[in-house]
């Protein structure tokens, strides 16, 4: 016989309930927080998104895009936003505050498809207390609506790993788009996404085959901006030129600063942390392999 409480109801529904009430108690402290603090002037790169907004929407779906090393897709947003709640300073940051909470709410997601809705919480305030998460949705760019769609795209690799279904290549297809047209930097997530998965689903070719197609339709997609960029690249006076060439030395560096908790100023120690980081996500990949291999959860 099932139990109810004394006001009717279950405890497994309270605990259903539980983990989404909190999530919302969280997204609301979080927005009210990064309002309050969003309040000071735009700047430079701000006022460039504001100045793209204005363009025509056409336009920026054209090959004047040249002159841009961002996608349209953020600025075609901020465009429609623009046009609701007008140009004021506070009243423009909301769009990538919004999007940020979404963030948030994605995190819970990819969370809670890993392992549980303790994980997913936990994802979700690891996010919400990210001084650089804060950050980005804060700043008038595209990069909080990237930080979404990489999540989502995420959650969709984790949906098909476990249970091989079109819903999560659909999702991670739409969301690595979305990514793609937000900031040209996320077809690095999707090279390494790409072959991650390749490997993960190595004994189930047909799996396999499917998840391939899926990247050959993001591609294809992505194809016109892709051109954009190339060109850009072999323009002869490039508008790209400002970006240093990494190397090994800085990637760690900065990698440290904005992923460990304490930033490790000391070559070797950051070195360290970061292998010890490295081996930890490859156990989890073995892990959710083997899961994968005999078509279940790891969990």
């Amino acid at each position: 016989m099932k139990r109810v409480d004394q006001h009717g109801g279950s405890p497994a529904a309270a605990g259903r309930l539980r983990a989404p009430l909190m999530l919302a108690l969280m997204l609301v402290a979080v927005a009210a927080f990064r309002i309050h603090t969003a309040q000071y002037s735009l700047w430079y790169d701000e006022l460039a998104s504001l100045e793209f907004a204005r363009e025509p929407v056409a336009r920026l779906w054209s090959s004047w895009m040249l002159r841009e090393t961002n996608p349209p897709l953020f600025y075609t947003l901020l465009s429609g936003w623009i046009a609701l709640v007008g140009q004021d300073d506070v009243a423009v940051r909301l769009l990538p505050i919004g999007i940020g909470m979404v963030g948030i709410g994605a995190a819970y997601g990819l969370g809670r498809a890993v392992g549980d809705a303790k994980a997913g919480l936990l994802a979700a305030a690891l996010l919400s207390l990210s001084a650089l998460g804060t950050d980005l949705s804060q700043q008038l760019r595209g990069y909080a609506l990237a930080q979404l769609a990489v999540l989502l795209a995420c959650t969709g690799m984790v949906l098909y790993l476990r249970r091989r279904t079109l819903g999560g290549l659909v999702l991670y297809g739409i969301a690595t788009l979305i990514g793609l047209y937000t900031h040209t930097t996320v077809a690095l997530f999707a090279g390494l996404a790409g072959v991650t998965m390749l490997w993960l689903l190595w004994s189930d070719r047909r799996a396999q085959a499917r998840w391939l197609a899926t990247n050959v339709a993001v591609l294809a997609g992505w194809g016109w901006w892709a051109m954009i960029s190339v060109r850009q690249m072999t323009m002869p006076v490039t508008n790209i030129a400002w970006i240093a060439t990494p190397y090994w030395r800085d990637a760690v560096a900065m990698t440290a600063q904005v992923y460990l908790p304490l930033y490790a100023d000391r070559p070797g120690l950051t070195g360290t942390l970061l292998l010890a980081g490295l081996f930890g996500g490859w156990r989890c990949a073995r892990y959710a392999r083997r899961g994968a291999r005999y078509g279940c959860s790891p969990s």
